[in-house]
């Protein structure tokens, strides 16, 4: 006979099934008392209802609730207000003024409300500590009618020192603030090769100069010799700012103007920073407005090599230039600024065989060209 429970293909007779050994010929009686007591093994092995357990739990705090004599409690709250009304007024309201205090005292809220004022402070004699940071990395070579003519030279030169800032000369109306270098490195990179030296203090690149600025903190002029090392950072050390209170999304613009040495070459630099305040961001442990600026700049040649000499005149400049600041108007200072100027320079040549056998590869080639500088340079300032 079949299992009735798994279809398991029994011999005639048996009692049980050989598969699942389901009992065959169960009175009804003994089914259904196994039903029962299967029924009672589920249930106990099922979990107790966690809403059945929080019943009592929930009885008991609804049963606190109602012996509660809320309107007792409320007449005892308001005699307490009422009985202390006046120094509850004075805790509240000296709260009010510390939360409010310390809301205003932030710095991007007070900028945010009042603007900021980026005016010099110089209030004692101490020495204000800069690291200053020059970097030019360039690449020459000579073109003719747009081919290239010749590499020529390759180099980097990076000028670090460390200046001084320190009011000298103090008044009612202005003050004289001195920059002077504590100490100057030049490093030279040709390829593989590196050259390293300490400039001396008394070098006329590095000669003293001064900044005049008025009662109010603001820079009213700049005393100093064109060089292309302490002068050439002085524009960016003090930069020039507008009177008054500024804001975010203020702009204005500031005349530059410096000297560069790439190697036997002089060029004059001049043009306009165009400024603009962005906001604020952390400097250190305080916190300082942070200025943006584009440059709009026009190189010409101060002085040339001796081989170029009356073969050259005008250059062609392609290039951008930009920078960032942080000025720090708690103390009144510059925190650093970092200025980038990339491009190139094209000098018309009237004879290209002007140029030495020394700095030439191949063949002499007489006839007009182009002198090409690939350049990139950077100013760094930063208090240390």
């Amino acid at each position: 006979m079949n299992c009735p429970t798994c279809k398991y293909a029994n011999p005639p007779g048996a009692t049980h099934c050989g598969m699942c050994y389901e009992v065959f010929n169960r009175s009804a009686a003994d089914s259904y008392m196994r039903s029962v007591r299967r029924e009672r093994l589920q249930a106990q092995r099922q979990p107790p209802s966690a809403t059945s357990s929080l019943q009592p739990v929930a009885r008991e705090i609804n049963d606190t609730i109602k012996n509660i004599d809320w309107a007792g409690l409320f007449r005892g709250l308001w005699g307490f207000v009422h009985h202390y009304r006046k120094s509850m007024g004075i805790v509240f309201a000296v709260a009010g003024v510390a939360i409010l205090a310390d809301f205003l005292s932030s710095p991007a809220v007070r900028f945010s409300a009042y603007g900021s004022r980026l005016t010099y402070s110089f209030k004692n004699q101490k020495k204000t500590k800069y690291l200053v940071g020059l970097q030019t990395n360039v690449k020459i070579w000579s073109e003719r009618q747009g081919q290239l003519d010749t590499p020529i030279d390759q180099f980097q030169v990076d000028n670090i020192g460390n200046v001084f800032l320190q009011k000298k000369d103090n008044s009612k109306d202005h003050a004289l603030i001195t920059m002077t270098p504590q100490e100057w490195i030049e490093i030279i990179r040709r390829g593989e090769r590196t050259e390293s030296r300490n400039i001396p203090l008394d070098h006329p690149t590095l000669a003293p100069m001064s900044v005049q600025i008025d009662g109010h903190g603001t820079l009213v002029q700049r005393y100093y010799r064109f060089s292309p090392r302490l002068a050439k950072s002085l524009d960016f050390l003090m930069p020039s700012f507008p009177r008054g209170t500024v804001r975010k999304g203020w702009a204005w613009t500031e005349p530059v103007q410096w000297v560069e040495m790439i190697g036997d070459w002089k060029i004059f630099w001049g043009g306009d920073l165009r400024w603009t305040v962005v906001g604020q961001a952390n400097c250190g442990d305080t916190t300082c407005d942070q200025l943006e600026y584009q440059a709009d700049l026009q190189p010409r040649l101060s002085s040339v090599p001796a081989w170029a000499s009356g073969a050259v005149r005008i250059v062609n400049y392609h290039g951008t230039a930009s920078g960032l600041a942080l000025f720090d108007a708690h103390h009144g200072r510059l925190f650093s600024n970092s200025f980038r100027y990339d491009g190139m320079l094209r000098i018309p040549i009237s004879d290209l065989s002007r140029i030495p056998r020394t700095l030439r590869v191949g063949r002499r080639v007489r006839g007009p060209g182009e002198l090409v500088f690939d350049y990139k340079s950077r100013i760094e300032i930063h208090q240390p």
